[in-house]
């Protein structure tokens, strides 16, 4: 079953779109896209500029290739809007594990050079599973809500940490 499909029946209430740009999409096109999603599953890369266009409380889920690691660019800037990003490293072991696995790639990841071109031209495959258990998260306010509030901590966290050794 495709990932279309599954969204589809897991979520029969709401409308589930297919959605692919190309460098020919005019820009409107981008932005009134975004403007009027309220749940985008999209790879890491430039076309996540456009969440400046966001309507508050929507939800990104973020997907970054395996062995690729995590920049925060869009997801400050999807927060700056007030909408919401989750990232998923696409090579994490279970969906329990993408966090820690994803700051481990970022340790061992050179990020000047041919590890860096490698990653973000290899194909990337997310299990349909853990596809739908962070739609679960995205659409489930209490465990959404709980979610946030580590990521507010752990960013909370790392702007001390930042802080103190400046």
């Amino acid at each position: 079953m495709d990932l279309f499909n599954a969204v589809s029946q897991r979520y029969p209430q709401h409308l589930v779109e297919l959605t692919t740009f190309s460098y020919q999409t005019p820009m409107i096109d981008h932005v009134e896209w975004f403007a009027t999603h309220s749940v985008i599953i999209a790879a890491h890369g430039a076309a996540l500029a456009h969440g400046l266009w966001l309507e508050p409380n929507s939800t990104v889920l973020e997907l970054f290739p395996a062995n690729y690691y995590p920049v925060d660019l869009f997801g400050s800037l999807i927060e700056q809007v007030g909408s919401h990003r989750i990232p998923y490293y696409a090579g994490a072991s279970t969906l329990a594990n993408a966090d820690a696995e994803g700051k481990q790639a970022f340790l061992r990841h050179n990020k000047s050079g041919k590890q860096r071109y490698f990653a973000r031209q290899a194909n990337m495959t997310v299990p349909i599973p853990i596809i739908l258990e962070l739609l679960d998260q995205a659409l489930t306010p209490l465990q959404f809500e709980e979610w946030m509030q580590n990521r507010r901590n752990e960013l909370h966290e790392r702007t001390q940490l930042v802080l103190s050794s400046a």
